[in-house]
């Protein structure tokens, strides 16, 4: 696939067309699109409608996912490894 070289080669109005699209700027979006998503506790409380003290409770259980990192915010999972669990082991209600 050949990409843009140009604003020209994308077709914008004359107007926009201010600057030369890079390979680098290109290869920046592609990789910030490939980046995992991932869920941090407050996250993982919305999707499951509970606190965040209940979250720190279920994260501890043996069957949760492990965290994919550890930040100075707390931890965080892969949103996939969430979801998985979810399907596998929430009960609503």
């Amino acid at each position: 696939m050949q990409l843009p070289r140009t604003e020209q080669d994308l077709d914008l109005p004359a107007a926009q067309q201010t600057s030369t699209v890079s390979e680098d700027r290109c290869a920046a979006c592609t990789a910030v699109s490939r980046r995992p998503r991932l869920m941090a506790a407050a996250e993982i409380a919305a999707r499951l409608a509970r606190s965040r003290q209940r979250v720190q409770q279920l994260t501890e259980r043996e069957d949760f996912p492990e965290p994919y990192q550890e930040l100075g915010m707390g931890r965080v999972w892969l949103a996939a490894d969430v979801e998985a669990w979810i399907r596998i082991h929430w009960r609503t209600g």
